[in-house]
């Protein structure tokens, strides 16, 4: 099939789809070969903000009984808020195949992938 033959899916920046092909930056996939798409999600570990919290939330019930001001205690749940804060889930774009499964493409915004992962199915689908 020509690229002038070709329906467009979804085109954004470097991602392209069209009804034979996956494009992800400078890397092609032939939907003829891509047995199914889906959506993969990547949560963060959220281990290590809670243990400054609860450290801070302790150290600051010592620092209390002790009548000392807590100062560390503060920081130590100001960091633990703020890296809390920072931390997003990661989406991904699953490819699998006869040769195995990829995620060629990962993002924060889910939309994003979403879109990609609809387009990538129905242009699956329309190819038949």
């Amino acid at each position: 099939m020509s690229e002038s033959s070709e329906k467009l899916f979804y085109e954004n920046g470097a991602i392209r789809v069209t009804s034979s092909r996956l494009i992800i930056a400078n890397v092609t996939y032939a939907l003829a070969n891509i047995a199914s798409v889906s959506t993969s999600v990547k949560h963060p570990s959220r281990f290590w903000p809670i243990v400054f919290i609860l450290g801070g939330v302790m150290w600051g019930m010592v620092d209390f009984m002790t009548s000392q001001v807590p100062y560390f205690a503060l920081g130590a749940i100001v960091v633990g808020i703020l890296i809390l804060s920072g931390q997003k889930t990661e989406y991904g774009i699953r490819v699998s195949s006869s040769s195995g499964e990829s995620t060629p493409l990962e993002s924060k915004n889910r939309a994003l992938i979403e879109g990609i992962v609809t387009a990538v199915n129905d242009a699956i689908v329309h190819r038949g």
